[in-house]
């Protein structure tokens, strides 16, 4: 497994795969899919994308960046069926880590998410 942020941010630019944060301190996981794995894992350095009330987001706000790793757990080879290959093999591994960051247990899906309430109003703001 790789764990060099940098590498990681550097080395896998159009790749698609499975990654792993991992919380120091808490010991609390993470399991997503990417199609480009460095677009996704640059996102979660991204202040306007640690806004969106994800487990993972709070985590990463609480505890600071520091305290985490990431590990490319599997890369999957881009083809006419990318999006569902990626989704079974998260799923691999949603059920064999069970993350405790990752919002439900099936893979993809936001089912179980309720957004807070300042996330509510802001949404109904900029409908308006």
């Amino acid at each position: 497994m790789l764990t060099d942020k940098d590498s990681i941010l550097n080395d896998y630019n159009n790749q698609s795969g499975i990654y792993l944060i991992h919380n120091l301190v808490n010991g609390k996981q993470y399991v997503g899919s990417a199609i480009n794995l460095k677009r996704r894992l640059y996102s979660y350095y991204s202040p306007s994308k640690l806004i969106d009330n994800r487990h993972i987001s709070n985590s990463i706000l609480k505890y600071g960046h520091d305290s985490f790793t990431i590990s490319i757990l599997d890369l999957v080879e881009k083809n006419d069926n990318i999006k569902v290959d990626l989704l079974n093999k998260e799923q691999y591994y949603i059920d064999l880590l069970k993350p405790a960051l990752n919002i439900n247990p099936t893979a993809g899906s936001s089912l179980g998410f309720k957004h807070s309430d300042e996330t509510k109003a802001l949404l109904a703001k900029l409908r308006t």
